[in-house]
């Protein structure tokens, strides 16, 4: 028996093409009415409050840098000969 499934056809390039086309016109048919209904564009409390968020996350992103920069420093600070075993 081959690696195929019993009673499987094979793909040919005009089956392929077919479902293909109907992928295309599903994936448009569902973001058209989205494109449609999105339209009026942003209003400033939703701006406002993106443009907030994104500043939150790059801030807490830069503490958690600022925290590992400070552990390089004190690890620059202590040598290996006051390195005690405890």
């Amino acid at each position: 028996m081959s690696r195929r499934a019993r009673g499987a056809a094979p793909l040919s390039p005009a089956r392929i093409r077919v479902l293909a086309g109907c992928a295309a016109a599903l994936a448009a048919a569902l973001a058209l009415p989205a494109a449609a209904s999105a339209a009026s564009g942003p209003t400033l409390p939703d701006v406002t409050s993106s443009v907030n968020t994104t500043w939150v996350i790059v801030a807490g992103v830069l503490v958690m840098f600022m925290q590992a920069g400070f552990a390089f420093l004190e690890i620059g600070f202590s040598r290996m000969k006051n390195a005690g075993s405890g």
